[in-house]
């Protein structure tokens, strides 16, 4: 999460109050927490994944920390709402890439169903992204007419508007994807809003 942490800092245009760390795997917060609960933060930003972030979020409710708690897409698991307790998820915000249901097109709908039919459960972002991470390699391969990595490596450097079930996108010429993100709310372990963002 250092580089997560480095990128918010550098365009937070608030105060910071404090910065604290933690290793992988940890699962008591309560001392860092109780070091913020005494600077009464507007707000809490966690460069983490949902192993520490559930956990997190439930010991700081527990600590009575309302203020709301933000996070990047590795919150994006339905584990980060049965580790913090739904009740603790009030004020709980994510970047995310897909949010199933929220995109209405043909394309995500058809995707979800077949996901659903042979897994059993609904696509998570992950699943999505996986899937057109694929889709776009085939795409640029039958582009190519190749499937030799030197080939349709060109053509995935050349990709515009590609339309996957995460969203459109173009790969820039640091070999990025631009494409928009969803600001996501829980409460009481749902989601209750899924704001798109532009790039």
């Amino acid at each position: 999460g250092q580089k997560l942490t480095d990128e918010f800092k550098k365009y937070y245009e608030g105060d910071i109050v404090a910065e604290e760390s933690y290793v992988t795997k940890e699962t008591d917060f309560n001392a860092v927490l109780t070091n913020i609960k005494q600077l009464k933060p507007d707000v809490i930003f966690v460069a983490g994944y949902y192993e520490e972030g559930g956990p997190l979020i439930q010991q700081a409710r527990q600590l009575g920390i309302d203020a709301p708690i933000l996070g990047p897409d590795g919150f994006g698991n339905e584990q980060l709402i049965k580790l913090a307790g739904a009740a603790n998820t009030d004020h709980v915000f994510y970047v995310a890439h897909f949010v199933p249901g929220s995109q209405a097109s043909e394309q995500v709908k058809a995707f979800q169903e077949a996901y659903k039919e042979r897994y059993g459960e609904e696509p998570d972002q992950f699943a999505a992204l996986g899937y057109d991470c694929a889709r776009l390699t085939f795409d640029a391969m039958q582009r190519a007419q190749s499937d030799r990595p030197e080939d349709f490596k060109r053509e995935l450097e050349k990709t515009v508007d590609y339309q996957g079930v995460t969203g459109k996108f173009t790969i820039d010429d640091h070999h990025n994807p631009i494409k928009s993100a969803f600001v996501v709310e829980l409460s009481q372990g749902k989601i209750i809003s899924a704001t798109e963002i532009q790039p």
